[in-house]
């Protein structure tokens, strides 16, 4: 029997396989973060004697779980490898593969020379390199279904009543000229053309980030009929509104793309190189700056200056929309992000004031928020696209995941040798 604390709400233990978690407020999106998939999180299966004995610094150390795999070992920045637990998994699973060991190689090509000589056996790769991966006779493993998608976000959108971090000076922030500067960025951006670049056609436009039809609630259907008319490419209509916001590709705006390398999310690098040529043309000097995953989230959560100069990628999973709610919802975390207004607080607030599910109201809630980031330009949005990963047959018959876990790729059990 494992007890322990949960931070959002009391645990109570019914019996040696059942706990009661209790919420303080109606949290239908609860399943999807507690289950193994569907993008933000797990429960992880962990010993209360470990803590208990050795506490987090042995934890660290020697982490104990209930997976197929048990922790190796790791070296920072480089490596960390799991080897098949020595005892049958409660679910049945059985591994094909003693050990699996995870690199983390920045280089695009690097990782295909790196798959190529045999030296890895499967690769994240930007979908060009997944082309010539395949003429050399890599083979792909896609996710079960399209459920990520690829964004911009812009740094220092504080915009709830009396935000210290609010700084009116940053062009994009601007309360007079700021939302004419983020409808040129999107206006700017030719995103059949750039379908072709990252993805290779294999994807599909997102209206508004993280709002997918299939999700039902909170979609606009209404988004889809004002695209071309406040998205659509123009370039010509974008570098006006630059001049109007008093920029010029003669005295272009300063924008900082922090670029960094995530395993699972090799189509992030190659957006931000794109928007360079998309950008430059109508008044903006985009400086690319190398960077961690790890700095640039603690800098956006912190508000620090570091991230005023610019905005980030992301490749991010398909997740509920209420879960989104309450992401962005600064009064709901403290970390909201990049965008953040009075109506995304309020009305997480309003979701949890709700004493019963009611569809409809939240269906509003969410709608509202929607527009309110659509008719803004909160963001610019991309694609839905499906992860796909390649491998060598030689080696690996086949991989099957979901693409929506926390990492995107997992489930490893999965990975059936080749015979």
């Amino acid at each position: 029997m494992m007890t322990g604390l949960c931070c959002v709400c009391p645990v109570q233990v019914q019996g040696d396989y059942t706990v009661e978690l209790t919420f303080p407020s109606i949290s239908i999106d609860a399943p999807s973060i507690l289950s193994r998939g569907f993008g933000d999180g797990e429960i992880m299966m962990l010993s209360q004697r470990q803590f208990d004995e050795v506490g987090v610094e042995g934890f660290d150390l020697e982490p104990a779980g209930t997976g197929s795999y048990q922790y190796g070992g790791r070296t920072p920045g480089q490596n960390i490898w799991f080897e098949k637990a020595a005892q049958p998994h409660w679910r049945g699973e059985n591994p094909d593969f003693q050990e699996v060991e995870l690199r983390w190689v920045r280089e695009d090509l690097t990782r295909l020379a790196a798959l190529l000589t045999g030296e890895i056996h499967l690769a994240a790769l930007s979908r060009e390199l997944q082309l010539e991966a395949g003429r050399r006779g890599m083979q792909p493993a896609a996710a079960g279904v399209p459920t990520n998608y690829l964004s911009l976000f812009l740094g220092r959108l504080y915009f709830t009543d009396g935000d210290p971090a609010y700084d009116p000076s940053v062009p994009w922030a601007s309360p007079t000229t700021g939302k004419l500067v983020r409808q040129a960025m999107n206006q700017a951006i030719d995103r059949q053309e750039m379908l072709q670049h990252v993805l290779k056609g294999d994807g599909e436009l997102m209206y508004n980030t993280a709002y997918h039809p299939v999700l039902g609630n909170g979609y606009n259907p209404q988004w889809e009929e004002d695209w071309d008319a406040l998205y659509g490419y123009a370039p010509e209509a974008a570098k006006e509104l630059m001049a109007q916001a008093g920029f010029t590709p003669d005295e272009p705006m300063p924008f900082t793309s922090y670029n960094y390398f995530s395993a699972d999310e090799p189509e992030t690098a190659v957006m931000l190189e794109a928007l360079i040529n998309y950008w430059e043309p109508i008044g903006i000097d985009v400086t690319l700056l190398d960077s961690e995953w790890g700095t640039v989230r603690k800098e956006y959560r912190a508000k620090e200056d570091f991230i005023k100069a610019g905005g980030w990628g992301n490749v991010i999973t398909m997740r509920s929309l209420t879960t989104r709610l309450r992401v962005w919802s600064f009064a709901a975390t403290g970390n909201g992000g990049g965008y953040e207004t009075n109506l995304q607080d309020g009305n997480f607030v309003k979701y949890q004031q709700l004493e019963t599910v009611d569809r409809e109201e939240i269906d509003r809630l969410i709608r509202e928020i929607g527009d309110d980031r659509f008719y803004n330009f909160a963001d610019v949005p991309f694609f839905w696209f499906r992860l796909t990963i390649m491998f060598n047959p030689d080696v690996v018959e086949s991989w099957t995941f979901p693409g929506t876990a926390s990492s995107k790729t997992s489930h490893w059990d999965l990975l059936k040798a080749a015979q």
